[in-house]
């Protein structure tokens, strides 16, 4: 920790990244096998951050596992067609947010960088967070969030 280069996981798991026109969307998921899966980013990476890209794909990661069932739940697995790209609920995009922040930012590590970082009047660098764990601020300040440590 942290994750600088999340593709080796991709490919450990079975799946593969491209980079494509993808119109207004950031990234998408396609099952491609029984044991496959590819990852869809904007090929208009160039207005995007490599921290927001491993974001992207940490995000696609959560979907993979927690709403298609990835080497979880087979008989989910099953049901969703090769070359399927999957629709996904609000709710389930948040749960695959959580996912990839907690795969990028582990509840221990998150707090080492918390404790690191505050300073003595109790003000915590977000900035220096969010170095720590190659992300961007704002995936940073969510996690955070979503532990409880920050208020909206």
């Amino acid at each position: 920790i942290p994750i600088k280069n999340i593709e080796p996981l991709v490919k450990k798991l079975g799946g593969k990244i491209i980079y494509e026109d993808l119109n207004y969307n950031d990234s998408s998921l396609i099952k491609t096998g029984n044991k496959s899966f590819l990852i869809r980013i904007n090929d208009k990476k160039s207005l995007m951050t490599d921290n927001r890209i491993k974001s992207l794909i940490a995000y696609e990661l959560g979907h993979l596992i927690l709403h298609m069932g990835y080497q979880r739940d087979r008989e989910l697995w099953n049901k969703i067609k090769v070359n399927q790209t999957i629709k996904t609920t609000f709710d389930e995009n948040t749960e695959a947010w959580e996912f990839a922040d907690a795969l990028l930012m582990t509840r221990s590590k998150y707090i080492e960088s918390i404790e690191k970082n505050t300073d003595k009047d109790n003000h915590v660098n977000i900035k220096k967070i969010a170095a720590d764990f190659c992300v961007d601020i704002a995936n940073a300040h969510h996690r955070g969030n979503v532990m409880g440590f920050f208020r909206l």
